[in-house]
C-alpha cells in the first residue's frame, strides 16, 4: 500500500522542476520508466525515512543544482579516468562565445578553440588552432 503510494508521488515529479523531477528525468533516461519510477519511489521513502526518525528538515532543491552536482561528478569521473588510463593531458572541447564551429567561419579563416585539462597540476588552458580541412586553398 505504501510502495504503491510513494510510485504515484514519484510519477507526479515526471514535470517538476524540481531536484527528485531531474532525479527522475535522469533515472529514466538511463534505465527506463518503471526502474526510475522504482528509484525516484525509494528517494522519497529515504526522505519520508530522514524525517520521521531523525526529524531533519527536507530542503527543497532546485532542478539547477542538481544539474551542478551531475556536472561536478561527471567532471571528477573524467579525470580520475583519465588519471588511472595514464593520460597526462585532457583535451575538452568547449563551447565559448570566441568562435563557432560553422562552415562559413571556416571559410573566412576563423580559429577552432579546444580546452586542454592538466590532468597532474590541474591548469585549464584554451588552444586556438586552424582545422587543415578548411585550409584557405589557393
Amino acid at each position: 500500500m505504501i510502495t504503491h503510494a510513494l510510485r504515484l508521488a514519484a510519477w507526479g515529479l515526471i514535470r517538476s522542476h524540481s531536484y527528485l523531477g531531474a532525479y527522475l528525468r535522469r533515472q529514466r533516461a538511463r534505465l527506463g520508466a518503471p526502474k526510475a519510477i522504482t528509484a525516484t519511489a525509494h528517494k522519497l521513502a529515504r526522505i519520508i525515512y530522514n524525517l520521521m526518525r531523525y526529524g531533519v528538515a527536507y530542503m527543497k532543491r532546485e532542478e539547477a543544482a542538481y544539474a551542478e552536482q551531475v556536472r561536478a561528478r561527471q567532471e571528477k569521473q573524467l579525470v580520475r579516468r583519465a588519471k588511472e588510463a595514464g593520460c597526462t593531458a585532457l583535451v575538452v572541447t568547449v563551447d565559448v562565445p570566441i568562435n563557432g564551429k560553422r562552415a562559413r567561419d571556416h571559410r573566412n579563416g576563423r580559429l577552432l578553440t579546444c580546452c586542454v585539462l592538466d590532468t597532474a597540476s590541474g591548469e585549464v588552458t584554451f588552444t586556438d588552432y586552424e582545422d587543415p580541412r578548411f585550409a584557405a586553398k589557393p
